[in-house]
């Protein structure tokens, strides 16, 4: 059993009725069901559309790293500088690649193009601190909690919790949510992730069919509010973690002196 098969059976879901409510096909949910593939590297957007239609978070379905067939669990201080250098590569990405201010609806031409490719790479950039990955925003949190000594005082526990409860799991706390003249419609975290998962870091004929019925402005607009969203979570936590070195909570190593880009 499972974490998720036991949210499953608590919700009286068999796997037929959670995979329609899902979209997530009845034999890779059967695959997370029975663990046989591990749900938390199960791709986000299987783990999302799960959680969602079981009303809870995706970190409430993930079993425990033992459990998981994980050696062991990544030390909390290496997690924090591994997250911290990876803002700072994707910062200095994002300042040769460059980021348009502002996305309008109607644009076309060279210029739209410009600002497609930028969104996407940003798009692909931010996507590691709301997936399964080792700087998922929630688990940088949780080792942020645990690092904090005991004699801390309860303001800065607070601001922790305030914290973790303004990060949502999948970076985005509204949504736009797109109406074509056709009927169909869709959110921008729906874009978003049918751009991303149906032609740029996979290719899913469904999802390139979906995108067919959207303009590139459409698609550029979802991915300029997901990233704009999901940009000031990573941002957020980074300053955080930053005050509390500066205040003295806890130390780290320096910055480890190479350019991300060695070449």
């Amino acid at each position: 059993m499972t974490k998720l098969s036991d949210a499953a059976n608590a919700s009286n879901l068999d796997s037929y009725e959670l995979a329609r409510r899902s979209n997530v096909s009845e034999k890779r949910l059967n695959g997370y069901l029975s663990g046989r593939h591990s749900f938390s590297r199960a791709p986000l957007e299987d783990a999302v559309a799960i959680a969602n239609a079981l009303g809870g978070r995706i970190e409430d379905y993930m079993e425990d790293a033992a459990e998981d067939g994980e050696a062991e669990k990544l030390d909390d201080r290496l997690r924090l500088q591994l997250f911290l250098d990876s803002v700072d590569e994707y910062e200095l990405i994002m300042k040769n690649v460059g980021r348009p201010q502002t996305v309008t609806i109607g644009g076309s031409g060279e210029k739209t193009e410009k600002r497609y490719s930028q969104l996407i790479v940003e798009g692909m950039l931010l996507r590691k601190y709301y997936s399964s990955d080792e700087v998922q925003l929630a688990k940088v949190i949780d080792s942020f909690r645990r690092l904090i000594p005991d004699d801390a005082s309860p303001d800065v526990l607070h601001t922790v919790d305030l914290l973790e409860k303004d990060t949502p799991s999948q970076g985005n706390k509204s949504q736009i949510v797109f109406s074509n003249a056709d009927g169909s419609y869709s959110s921008s975290v729906d874009l978003l992730f049918d751009v991303l998962y149906g032609i740029t870091l996979h290719g899913d004929p469904d999802r390139i069919q979906r995108l067919a019925r959207w303009p590139i402005t459409a698609q550029c607009l979802a991915l300029y509010e997901s990233n704009v969203e999901r940009r000031k979570g990573v941002v957020t936590v980074r300053q955080y973690i930053d005050l509390a070195i500066k205040d003295g909570l806890f130390a780290f190593r320096g910055p480890g002196g190479s350019s991300p880009f060695p070449c």
